[in-house]
Protein backbone atom coordinates (compact mmCIF):
# COMPACT_ATOMS: atom_id res chain seq x y z
CA UNK A 1 0.00 0.00 0.00
CA UNK A 2 1.21 3.61 -0.63
CA UNK A 3 2.57 5.56 1.82
CA UNK A 4 0.08 9.08 2.50
CA UNK A 5 1.89 12.00 3.32
CA UNK A 6 0.56 14.77 4.88
CA UNK A 7 0.04 18.64 2.84
CA UNK A 8 2.31 20.27 5.55
CA UNK A 9 5.42 17.64 4.88
CA UNK A 10 5.30 17.54 1.35
CA UNK A 11 5.07 21.41 1.41
CA UNK A 12 8.28 21.46 3.58
CA UNK A 13 10.24 19.01 1.54
CA UNK A 14 9.46 20.57 -1.56
CA UNK A 15 10.24 23.99 -0.05
CA UNK A 16 13.26 22.94 0.75
CA UNK A 17 14.56 21.18 -2.26
CA UNK A 18 13.54 24.15 -3.76
CA UNK A 19 16.42 26.53 -2.08
CA UNK A 20 19.08 27.36 -3.95
CA UNK A 21 21.75 25.61 -2.43
CA UNK A 22 19.90 22.53 -2.51
CA UNK A 23 19.23 22.56 -6.43
CA UNK A 24 20.01 19.81 -8.05
CA UNK A 25 20.37 17.58 -4.69
CA UNK A 26 16.91 15.74 -5.12
CA UNK A 27 18.49 12.71 -3.55
CA UNK A 28 19.91 13.91 -0.74
CA UNK A 29 16.95 16.04 0.40
CA UNK A 30 14.07 12.85 -0.25
CA UNK A 31 16.90 11.00 1.91
CA UNK A 32 17.11 13.51 4.42
CA UNK A 33 13.08 13.23 4.60
CA UNK A 34 12.52 9.25 3.84
CA UNK A 35 10.78 9.32 0.75
CA UNK A 36 12.07 8.44 -2.76
CA UNK A 37 13.53 10.66 -5.17
CA UNK A 38 10.86 9.94 -7.26
CA UNK A 39 8.07 11.06 -5.35
CA UNK A 40 10.22 13.93 -4.52
CA UNK A 41 10.21 15.06 -8.08
CA UNK A 42 6.65 14.59 -8.70
CA UNK A 43 5.63 16.82 -5.58
CA UNK A 44 7.99 19.33 -7.15
CA UNK A 45 6.67 19.13 -10.82
CA UNK A 46 2.65 19.61 -9.50
CA UNK A 47 4.37 22.21 -6.79
CA UNK A 48 5.44 24.11 -10.20
CA UNK A 49 2.61 23.48 -12.35
CA UNK A 50 -0.43 23.86 -9.61
CA UNK A 51 1.53 25.93 -6.55
CA UNK A 52 0.40 24.73 -3.17
CA UNK A 53 -2.69 23.43 -4.14
CA UNK A 54 -0.96 20.91 -6.19
CA UNK A 55 0.50 19.20 -3.01
CA UNK A 56 -3.04 18.51 -1.29
CA UNK A 57 -3.64 14.62 -0.65
CA UNK A 58 -6.92 14.73 -3.09
CA UNK A 59 -5.48 17.23 -5.78
CA UNK A 60 -5.67 14.44 -8.43
CA UNK A 61 -9.30 13.97 -7.64
CA UNK A 62 -10.06 17.75 -7.46
CA UNK A 63 -7.92 18.00 -10.97
CA UNK A 64 -10.16 15.46 -12.44
CA UNK A 65 -13.47 16.29 -11.38
CA UNK A 66 -12.58 19.79 -12.61
CA UNK A 67 -11.58 18.47 -15.61
CA UNK A 68 -14.68 16.13 -16.20
CA UNK A 69 -16.92 19.26 -15.39
CA UNK A 70 -15.43 21.24 -18.14
CA UNK A 71 -15.89 18.48 -20.44
CA UNK A 72 -19.20 18.10 -19.99
CA UNK A 73 -19.78 21.49 -20.83
CA UNK A 74 -17.75 22.04 -23.91
CA UNK A 75 -19.75 18.35 -25.05
CA UNK A 76 -23.19 20.26 -24.37
CA UNK A 77 -22.12 23.09 -26.17
CA UNK A 78 -21.00 21.01 -29.48
CA UNK A 79 -23.63 18.77 -29.19
CA UNK A 80 -26.05 22.07 -29.85
CA UNK A 81 -23.73 23.85 -32.14
CA UNK A 82 -23.97 20.13 -34.42
CA UNK A 83 -28.20 20.61 -33.95
CA UNK A 84 -28.48 24.32 -35.03
CA UNK A 85 -25.89 23.24 -37.96
CA UNK A 86 -28.29 19.96 -38.62
CA UNK A 87 -30.93 22.21 -38.84
CA UNK A 88 -29.09 24.76 -41.03
CA UNK A 89 -28.16 22.49 -43.68
CA UNK A 90 -31.82 20.76 -43.97
CA UNK A 91 -33.11 24.64 -44.43
CA UNK A 92 -30.62 25.35 -47.23
CA UNK A 93 -31.22 21.68 -48.45
CA UNK A 94 -35.04 22.64 -48.54
CA UNK A 95 -34.56 26.18 -50.13
CA UNK A 96 -32.49 24.56 -53.12
CA UNK A 97 -34.99 22.19 -54.04
CA UNK A 98 -37.50 25.24 -54.42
Amino acid sequence: MAKSYDYNFRLTVVQDALRPENLNSNDFIAEKYGISPRTLRGWIRRYKLYGEDGLKPNFNSELKDKRIKELERENAELREEAEILKKAAAFLADAMRK
